[in-house]
């Protein structure tokens, strides 16, 4: 195989291949600075927490993926993250989707 057909097959593989580890912590530091924020920086304050909603219902599909995600959560500070949104987030169902993703983590 040409190396240019190399470069192609490697570059086809990254856009259509799943990360999930790339993927938990995207989310993880989108929630990190929505944390720092006030719970502010994804959702407007005073607005419904819909996009919210759909981060953490993201994480929680992540972390079933596979057992390697749980570890992977914790490890990047994660859980504490989770913690922090159910003891502090304005939101009922965020709050809610968080212990139950916490529950499943642990």
């Amino acid at each position: 195989m040409s190396k240019e057909d190399q470069e192609w097959l490697q570059e086809a593989m990254k856009q259509y291949t799943f990360d999930d580890a790339d993927k938990l912590q995207e989310i993880v530091n989108q929630l990190d600075e929505d944390l720092k924020s006030g719970f502010t920086k994804i959702s407007e304050e005073g607005s419904d927490y819909s996009k919210t909603v759909d981060l953490v219902d993201q994480l929680q599909e992540v972390c079933e993926m596979h057992e390697r995600c749980n570890l992977n959560l914790a490890l990047s500070g994660g859980l504490n993250f989770i913690l922090q949104y159910i003891l502090k987030h304005p939101d009922a169902e965020v709050r809610l989707i968080c212990c139950s993703l916490f529950s499943a983590v642990v």
